[in-house]
């Protein structure tokens, strides 16, 4: 039996490096006669595709012989649990494994220490491995699964007969194309790993020197790089203790190096690094030496080197004259921070037995240990320091002046940060057959059973009660719009705690200068007066415990009257050539230039990102240019006002100016080409000023009721007769609404009542009619015009919903007013809506049928393709994949959705109607 001596004395030799109170929560000692079924569940089988999804060849049972538990072992502290792989027939696999998991059972998060005593005794051959590990407890809002790698896991020990001397920690988080750490975790850098066959080390400086024989002149050096040094010096001497410095640099770039300096006299001459450019040592094929003549006065001369990574790659490889042969500095671990040397007396660890294996878990960042040494610190960023391209991105860093990993989180899921949440415990075996599992398939060589020991898991709690950041959005502006100047601009977030707790305040910046704060739901601030330029903002929430977050930024432009209201503005066309996208009519680049098909008609238009009153627009053409062509405008895509026809055209340039319209969108349309190659723009330019928003956008607009009576239908409460009107049923409730036909952010609705008047209604905005916001609620109505003004909100769809009739009758409408600015969709779903352009949607995709009542059938995307359903204002409304070419949308609700599909060759968005 082991003993409270014994606990006590592992837990002082843990805990003496890294001060902290910790104190055992959990654990399990292995002591009894078989697995503890309340601590642990056996995870049988192959797993979901065959193989675990990691090309395993093993079939884990819950068979003794696979897991169980054993007495005797050497250096044990009493009973042992042994985890094997054994080569054997099996069902349907020549191997079998052990596999066991805490899930259900027991989980912990930040603020947890986790460490296990391990002896991975029989995994000495490539194909070999054990693993301990975790993967997530819970669940994303709304989400019945989670997906990997961007759910998170964590990777305590990966420990792989290839490389039997060293331990692999890391954590995962997205893809690899994300920066995420399992694309070269076999080689241990861009996750962490210690070695146990030489003392650890920090990224300390690096030499290599040459003994010249004699004191000579020398006067220039040639380096030829394998993996080149950041910061380096050229230092000479003459006695091999004094040095001095010949060249030194900050910025090395590879390749080879020819560096010259004043003559001197040196008999020793040495590269002496102090940054390597990346993960690895630094490697020189040849270091030549010359003076005065082309003689390399260093060939076949005896050398020395700080380190080497092995007999392979000598510093004498360095002087030997072959461009083949290379000196490498031994693999330092860049990530090691501290502390004591490794309690190992063997180097090898599985001759050695036993080390412990564990992290400590802050809110901040995860600590990777072995025997009380930290050998890697990976620090969480939940996303808001990095740019919004969506992207997850890695870099290493100093911090308190370690180098350290530090990492953004998956964008998966939104405002999932895999490293707040819990996870469960796992210890497994396997045997890998493709890939880099376990370092790569099982060789010949491999001896089984391979087993495992495992004398105890612990896991300790430093008492801090872990208070996860708030979740906060910047719901508007969402970066797609665009102001006229003075700009008064509407900034709306949303927030909540994510541990129950309350939202004590949302403050709104421009860059670090405070706009305002709301200290109440919905979050709101109204900015006016905005002068032109471009502006920053985010939103930051704090909850009731002091716990803030930020949300991504946003970047605006309020233009002033003589910009250019086109300049990187989305653009979109009929059809692109080649590289030639559309965009590239609208950047600031003189020489790039959208091509389109070589057909006629063709389009091409730009979003303004706002009304405005267009005066002018200006097009430069690539001799392929648009010989019949016409200029529109529009505010909602469908309707569009002629600008100027233009027939016959052979210039080049074309300044259309003494134009007059309002709206959003700028479109060119080619009727006929000027050459037989497709029509091509090099620049398009736009100018006005900022529309007037006193127009009421409801006029004349489709409206639809929830009833009708007689010849009073829903349209007459929007045409422009002021003597016609709407009437309902005669029953609570009831209601109405306008499309607009387009998203506007909207701050008036103007209500004129017939006597039969409401009461008790709200007047309410929506993106999608399924979701709706509401702008105003009103009670004990008794007026017969109700003018609301000082609204706050984004949609398509306005309603008056009563609940309350003022009369017997029906409720009855002589005319709806709306007045606004024209807005867009939240990032997210805005490149969803416009049509196919660029990578979005590929020409081979297509999707049917739309409307669609069950099943939407696909063509030109892989099976088990992700799938995210999203509702118009950009919230999740399903996640499924790719079955049989179909996607099940049974589940929708009837309404408007933009579906997005996560093929190999890109995302393809498609806006679809659910019947």
């Amino acid at each position: 039996m082991k003993t409270l001596l014994s606990l006590s004395v592992a837990l002082l030799l843990c805990c003496t490096v890294r001060a902290q109170n910790w104190t055992l929560i959990w654990s399990d000692e292995f002591n009894g006669p078989s697995l503890d079924l309340t601590k642990w569940s056996y995870e049988t089988g192959t797993g979901v595709n065959g193989d675990f999804g990691t090309g395993q060849l093993d079939r884990a049972t819950n068979r003794i012989e696979n897991v169980g538990i054993e007495s005797g072992i050497a250096g044990a502290n009493g009973n042992v649990l042994r985890i094997s792989t054994r080569k054997e027939f099996y069902i349907d696999r020549n191997y079998t494994s052990g596999r066991i998991n805490s899930n259900g059972k027991a989980s912990w998060g930040p603020q947890h220490r986790i460490v296990a005593r391990v002896w991975p005794k029989g995994v000495r051959t490539m194909g070999q491995g054990f693993a301990f590990w975790m993967m997530p407890d819970e669940l994303p809002q709304g989400q019945s699964t989670i997906s990997w790698p961007q759910g998170g896991e964590i990777d305590i020990m990966e420990y792989v007969g290839s490389i039997p001397t060293f331990n692999l920690g890391s954590t995962h988080y997205a893809w690899a194309w994300n920066n995420n750490q399992w694309a070269d975790w076999n080689h241990g850098h861009q996750g962490g790993y210690y070695s146990f066959a030489e003392q650890q080390a920090p990224d300390n400086p690096e030499y290599i020197r040459v003994d010249l024989g004699a004191v000579v002149s020398v006067d220039r050096v040639e380096l030829s790089w394998e993996n080149t040094g950041k910061s380096f010096k050229i230092q000479t001497s003459t006695d091999g203790t004094t040095w001095s410095d010949a060249y030194t640099t900050t910025a090395g770039d590879g390749g080879i190096d020819n560096i010259t300096f004043g003559a001197r006299n040196a008999r020793f001459v040495r590269m002496y690094g102090t940054q390597r450019s990346n993960d690895w040592g630094y490697s020189l094929f040849e270091f030549q030496v010359f003076g005065g003549s082309s003689a390399n006065l260093a060939l076949n001369k005896p050398a020395v080197a700080s380190s080497t990574q092995g007999a392979d790659v000598a510093a004498g490889l360095a002087f030997d004259g072959s461009a083949t042969t290379r000196w490498s500095s031994s693999l330092r671990n860049p990530d090691y921070q501290c502390c004591a040397q490794s309690s190992t007396t063997d180097p090898a660890v599985a001759a050695n037995g036993w080390h412990e294996y564990g992290i400590d878990w802050f809110a901040d960042r995860m600590e990777f240990f072995v025997d009380g040494n930290v050998y890697h610190i990976h620090y969480f960023e939940d996303g808001a320091a990095f740019a919004a391209d969506g992207q997850n991105e890695a870099q290493v860093q100093v911090i308190n002046g370690k180098r350290v990993r530090k990492s953004e989180f998956s964008n998966l899921y939104s405002e999932w940060h895999p490293f707040e949440h819990k996870m469960y415990a796992i210890l497994s075996v396997g045997v890998g057959g493709s890939g880099n599992t376990y370092g790569g398939p099982i060789v010949d060589q491999a001896i089984f059973p391979a087993d495992v020991y495992i004398d105890w898991v612990r896991v300790y709690s430093n008492g801090i009660t872990y208070n996860p950041p708030p979740v906060v959005a910047l719901t508007a502006p969402t970066g797609t719009e665009t102001y006229a100047a003075p700009g008064n601009i509407t900034l709306t977030a949303t927030a909540s705690d994510r541990d129950g707790g309350t939202i004590s305040s949302v403050t709104f910046y421009n860059g670090t200068a405070v706009i305002g704060t709301d200290n109440s739901a919905p979050y709101s601030v109204q900015w006016n007066n905005v002068a032109a330029g471009s502006y920053t903002i985010t939103a930051k929430a704090t909850d009731n415990g002091g716990a803030t977050a930020t949300s991504n930024a946003v970047t605006i432009a309020v233009n002033g009257t003589s910009s250019n209201l086109a300049l990187n503005r989305p653009g979109t066309a009929s059809s692109v050539t080649g590289a030639f996208a559309a965009s590239n009519a609208f950047d600031a680049s003189a020489t790039s230039r959208w091509e389109s098909a070589y057909a006629d008609p063709q389009w091409i238009y730009v979003d303004l990102g706002n009304t405005y009153n267009v005066n002018r627009v200006k097009i430069t053409w690539e001799p392929a240019m648009g010989k019949d062509y016409r200029i529109e405008i529009s505010n909602d895509l469908n309707n569009w006002q002629l600008l100027k026809t233009v027939t016959g055209n052979t210039a080049l340039v074309n300044d259309w100016t003494a134009l007059s319209g309002s709206g959003r969108y700028v479109r060119v349309y080619g009727t006929a080409r000027g050459t037989q190659y497709g029509y091509s723009i090099f620049g398009m330019e736009v100018y006005g000023s900022g529309a007037s928003t006193s127009a009421n956008i409801a006029l004349n607009k489709t409206g639809t009721a929830s009833s009708v009576t007689g010849v009073f239908n829903a349209n007459n409460a929007f045409d422009a007769d002021a003597g016609s009107r709407w009437e309902s049923a005669y029953t609570d409730p009831q209601w109405i609404y306008v499309d607009l036909g387009g998203n506007y952010n909207v701050n008036r609705v103007k209500v004129t009542w017939e006597t039969a008047l409401g009461r008790d209604y709200r007047v309410e905005i929506s993106t999608d009619l399924n979701n709706w916001q509401v702008l105003k609620t009103v009670t004990a109505n008794t007026a017969l015009a109700n003018d609301w003004t000082g609204l706050s909100g984004t949609g398509r769809y306005v309603r008056i919903y009563g609940t309350a009739r003022g009369t017997q009758w029906g409720y009855s409408i002589f005319s709806t007013e709306v007045y606004g600015s024209a807005a867009s969709l939240p990032a997210n779903t805005q490149a969803a809506l416009k049509p196919a352009e660029d990578k979005i949607i590929t020409a081979k995709f297509r999707g049917y049928p739309n409307p669609v009542v069950n099943n939407y059938n696909v063509e030109g995307v892989e099976d088990r393709s992700h799938v995210t359903v999203l509702y118009m204002d950009g919230t999740p409304a399903l996640r499924t994949q790719v079955t049989g070419a179909k996607i099940d949308l049974s589940q929708l609700k009837a309404g408007m959705y933009i579906i997005r599909i996560f093929g190999k060759e890109g995302v393809i968005n498609q806006k679809i109607i659910k019947q």
